[in-house]
């Protein structure tokens, strides 16, 4: 009997650096000549606490950590079963981000006024989006554009 022939496993996707929780990211990898899949889950390592990992490679960051997906290939006919490859990879803490109202209302404010809130916001890219806390009702109401602040009574 001849000996079975050995199959190597390459990765073929290049991982976020780093990889932020609610990212996803799709693994690829390459597999020997067997013609089996490469199948993809979560190496021992890996706490699924932080990242979840399909059999198609659809991967999803959950915390910070490291994330390490195993790829295996099963072997057939007269290849081996692959060795097993992993990818590491760091999964950061989320970028805090801040807002600056950068408007400023009229003052003196009458009951009747209006005004235009604008804000600087992080680096996410996501809009600002304004509401009013509990104790805003009956002095001030949000326009339905939702950054016009419409005054309707005496009060914060």
């Amino acid at each position: 009997m001849l000996p079975l022939i050995a199959q190597t496993i390459t990765f073929t996707s290049t991982p976020p650096t780093p990889g932020r929780p609610g990212i996803a990211y799709t693994v690829t990898a390459t597999g020997g000549g067997s013609g089996n899949p490469v199948v993809f889950s979560l190496d021992g390592s890996s706490g699924a606490s932080v990242c979840s990992a399909t059999a198609g490679g659809a991967v999803t960051f959950l915390a910070p950590g490291t994330c390490a997906i195993a790829a295996n290939q099963t072997g057939g006919g007269e290849y081996a079963g692959a060795l097993v490859a992993v990818q590491n990879i760091t999964v950061a803490a989320q970028i805090a981000q801040s807002v600056a109202i950068t408007s400023v209302p009229p003052v003196p404010a009458w009951a009747t006024d209006g005004y235009r809130v604008f804000a600087a916001g992080g680096h996410s890219g996501n809009p600002v989006m304004f509401s009013l806390p509990g104790p805003s009702a009956g002095v001030c109401s949000l326009h339905g554009d939702g950054f016009t602040v419409d005054l309707i009574g005496a009060g914060t």
